[in-house]
């Protein structure tokens, strides 16, 4: 008989989560909290949480073999020096959520959605072509799980799909794979740039000057991924230059974004709080009971991250 793995469970969604799980032969709930103070650091082995209450007292845990973390990017613990434990990452759980949110904003874009309100709110009669998604070339920052979500649709759009990594190393479903330091070539060649690349010392304000300098005119940015890769400063000066002509953002290098800040202001500028992909408890917990069965039978846990590359 296997003995079960004694969890600690601390998230927004900790009771949520625990209904979900605890029936589970292979787990035994030691902790459930939501509030990082109450958690007990010598008592945790399993840890299942958000990583922003996690890290408040991972470092205490001197136990600790393995966490799940219910999100995809996880630079809180990253950045935290203890390390002697396994993290595996909440992967291949946005891949729906993703793929809508971005076909969603380019269509939109496309098809000039908001120039039809502001034509309804006015009043007038003024038809005008869209312009259209096929033939059109899809440029994304990152080809992991999220990246390869939007191929099925790129293709029933007759879109070409171009990428970014940090190899450059050709992934099916891609038409053409630059290297990270050719993100410039990225850039030049496509008409809408979709950026879904994590938290990294490397990736820290990429989308800066000289990318946006490259865009085409009349393009669109979607970053969906981490704020961090944005440097808000060029973005504002690039869209004077229509390149792109519109940004729409998700993510921001301070959440929430200050009532202050000139991206609430800016006609060029949508934004989207956050909201790309929510986490959705089930699909988590299916995650960690999938990874507690692996961990059972002496597997390592799926998605596990490289703590070198933070990702």
């Amino acid at each position: 008989m296997i003995n079960p793995l004694d969890v600690t469970i601390c998230s927004n969604d900790a009771e949520s989560l625990n209904a979900l799980i605890k029936q589970s032969d292979l787990i035994r709930i030691k902790q459930c909290e939501t509030e990082p103070s109450k958690i007990a650091p010598d008592k945790v082995e399993v840890l299942f949480a958000d990583p922003d209450k996690a890290v408040q007292f991972i470092g205490q845990c001197q136990q600790i073999i393995w966490m799940q973390s219910t999100w995809a990017g996880n630079s809180p613990l990253v950045s935290h020096p203890k390390r002697d434990y396994m993290l595996s990452v909440a992967k291949g759980v946005f891949d729906v959520q993703i793929r809508e949110y971005v076909f969603a904003y380019l269509l939109a874009h496309t098809r000039r959605v908001v120039d039809l309100y502001q034509l309804k709110h006015n009043k007038r009669w003024q038809p005008f072509l869209p312009s259209y998604l096929s033939g059109k070339t899809l440029g994304v920052l990152g080809t992991g799980s999220l990246a390869q979500a939007l191929i099925p649709v790129a293709k029933v759009f007759g879109m070409q799909l171009i990428g970014v990594s940090r190899s450059g190393s050709q992934v099916e479903g891609f038409d053409r794979v630059y290297r990270f330091t050719d993100m410039v070539s990225l850039a030049q060649d496509a008409d809408f740039v979709v950026n879904l690349l994590p938290d990294t010392p490397e990736t820290q304000q990429c989308l800066n000057t000289d990318f946006f300098n490259a865009m085409k005119v009349d393009s669109l940015l979607i970053n969906a991924g981490r704020g961090s890769v944005l440097d808000e400063a060029a973005l504002l000066d690039a869209l004077k230059h229509n390149r792109p002509s519109t940004a729409v953002l998700d993510v921001f290098g301070q959440e929430p974004l200050p009532s202050s800040h000139p991206f609430w202001h800016h006609q060029q500028i949508q934004i989207t709080h956050h909201t790309a992909a929510i986490t959705r408890v089930e699909d988590i917990a299916a995650l960690f009971l999938s990874n507690v069965e692996r961990v059972a039978q002496n597997l390592p846990p799926k998605h596990v991250l490289d703590w070198q590359r933070g990702y």
